[in-house]
């Protein structure tokens, strides 16, 4: 009898902890949707997210008009209290149609900046998908291009395959 007792006990308590809060799942969506209004708002206008949250984990689904702002999203969301998980399916969508060669001009035009003297970037653009190989000094410069190509409008994705000059 003793051990019929523990064992709904310990069903009971396991059932309990399984069992999904829908008002924690409702606030932690609210906290997330709060520290986006906290942020510039300049940054993620005209962006189109709706945000759901089951168990800590977090998804987020719509659109953006920049790569910047699904990385920013997809940031504030990692760093607020109580996500476990974040499963982006945020789709970059410009104003306007941007050609690959429209893109592509705009990187040679990075890759002319002093901070890159030397670099040898080589980039491709595909559907908005860009792709750059490159040599660099520091680490850091790996960063700062991928913040500045996410700000490119039309640039949906970036890869970059660096090397590092010794």
């Amino acid at each position: 009898m003793r051990t019929a007792v523990r064992v709904a006990t310990l069903a009971c308590l396991l059932l309990a902890s399984a069992a999904p809060a829908r008002g924690d799942d409702a606030a932690l969506a609210r906290r997330i949707q709060q520290a986006v209004q906290a942020h510039d708002a300049g940054q993620l206008s005209e962006a189109k997210v709706q945000i759901d949250a089951r168990d800590g984990a977090v998804l987020l689904r719509g659109s953006v008009r920049f790569l910047r702002q699904k990385l920013l999203y997809e940031q504030i969301a990692w760093q607020t209290p109580g996500v476990r998980e974040v499963e982006s399916e945020l789709r970059v969508v410009p104003l306007l149609p941007v050609p690959d060669a429209d893109i592509e001009r705009q990187i040679v035009a990075l890759a002319k900046l002093n901070r890159f003297q030397g670099a040898e970037l080589r980039a491709q653009v595909r559907d908005g998908a860009v792709t750059v190989h490159g040599t660099f000094h520091d680490p850091g410069d790996v960063f700062f291009l991928r913040h500045r190509l996410a700000d490119i409008e039309g640039v949906r994705s970036v890869a970059i395959e660096a090397n590092f000059a010794v």
